[in-house]
């Protein structure tokens, strides 16, 4: 599926880093379940914060990520320019 997240109502884009439409093929917020293709969504929890997985979800296939650090996806679109960031 084609997704260009700016024309999600309610989800403002911030920063984005890379293309403005990305292909995915499914939405995953648990890195260890990434698939190629897939869309990760950084999400901060009561244990663990799903940023500190961003390495693992690349490694898993992601082909973008979604967060709220905007200190770890710079860093991260500096070596990973295909990624968007909230």
């Amino acid at each position: 599926m084609d997704i260009q997240l700016c024309t999600i109502p309610s989800f403002p884009i911030l920063m984005q880093f890379g293309p403005e439409k990305s292909t995915i093929s499914s939405i995953e917020y648990n890195s260890t379940l990434v698939t190629p293709g897939c869309a990760f969504f950084c999400v901060l929890g009561e244990h663990t914060d799903g940023h500190l997985y961003i390495n693992e979800a690349i490694a898993g296939g992601a082909t973008t990520i979604i967060g709220s650090d905007k200190l770890l996806l710079t860093e991260h679109a500096k070596n990973n320019p295909i990624y968007l960031s909230r």
